[in-house]
């Protein structure tokens, strides 16, 4: 886990062209790609958006082992929801149940061909935008992050939860692997032995820095939301303008597809077969 933290760290040190784009044009597409993604329900669609950022993942630097390890991790949540809606109950989908096409049915438990196409449809519509969220996370300092949501009007409080929580992944990384070292030493072995003997330090420790962070910003005038001073800005740049136009024409061909011609709405997926 430290390793991957590491590899991310280093990732947004990385100078590609999408680590110098304005934090808040980066939110800005974000926000644009999560509006495409509810705009449609046609798998088709969702696989065509998912297909957009690879132009974005393959221009920047980014470290892909990262990106696999976050990728892990979400497939579970993924096949979660697949699941789930596959064996979903009759009533709660828009389909006629004389029309529904059993994968298997034996008695209370049974999969329909209709409700995994349906849990294909919501996982992609989650999946899209935390892909799109995961390659700004690599390529944006945390702290600039912070101040282009600042510039944006966005809480305070979001701004700095956003900060501290990226801050805190690689010091609780660093903390796990300096006790498992610590673990190797004394010869405890076992990974859920080990786990267990490094949960309750780990979890002291990282109460002890948050108990520190509040005092440290109660002294900084934290109540009186007064924090004006960042050692770096950010400015919006010509070359900033390749990501927003990017989102922007995204924005508008599926504007043209959803409205004008008419694609991608649920009426294709309530009866796919």
């Amino acid at each position: 886990m430290s390793m991957t933290v590491e590899a991310a760290i280093k990732t947004i040190e990385e100078q590609g062209w999408l680590h110098r784009t304005d934090p808040r044009i980066k939110i800005l597409f974000l926000a644009l790609f999560t509006l495409l993604n509810l705009m449609f329900l046609e798998p088709l669609a969702l696989f065509t958006l998912t297909a957009a950022l690879l132009p974005l993942y393959l221009t920047t630097r980014i470290n892909y082992r990262v990106l696999g390890a976050a990728l892990l991790g979400y497939s579970l949540f993924i096949g979660a929801i697949i699941l789930s809606q596959g064996m979903a109950p009759v009533g709660r989908m828009a389909v006629d149940p004389d029309n529904l096409h059993y994968v298997f049915d034996w008695g209370w438990l049974h999969m329909t061909r209709e409700g995994l196409a349906i849990g294909v449809i919501r996982s992609l519509r989650f999946f899209n935008p935390f892909l799109c969220a995961i390659l700004i996370a690599l390529t944006t300092d945390p702290v600039l992050m912070a101040r282009g949501m600042i510039k944006l009007k966005l809480p305070f409080e979001i701004a700095f939860m956003v900060l501290s929580g990226l801050r805190f992944l690689p010091l609780a990384a660093d903390e796990a692997r300096n006790i498992a070292e610590a673990q190797s030493v004394r010869g405890v072995r076992g990974p859920i032995r080990r786990f267990k003997l490094a949960l309750f330090p780990l979890f002291l420790n990282s109460l002890r820095r948050a108990q520190a962070m509040g005092i440290t910003i109660e002294a900084k005038s934290w109540g009186a939301k007064n924090w004006k001073g960042f050692l770096r800005d950010v400015r919006i740049r010509p070359r900033d303008a390749i990501l927003i136009t990017y989102g922007v024409v995204l924005l508008l061909i599926g504007l043209y597809v959803r409205l004008v011609i008419g694609w991608g709405y649920i009426g294709s997926v309530a009866n796919p077969y």
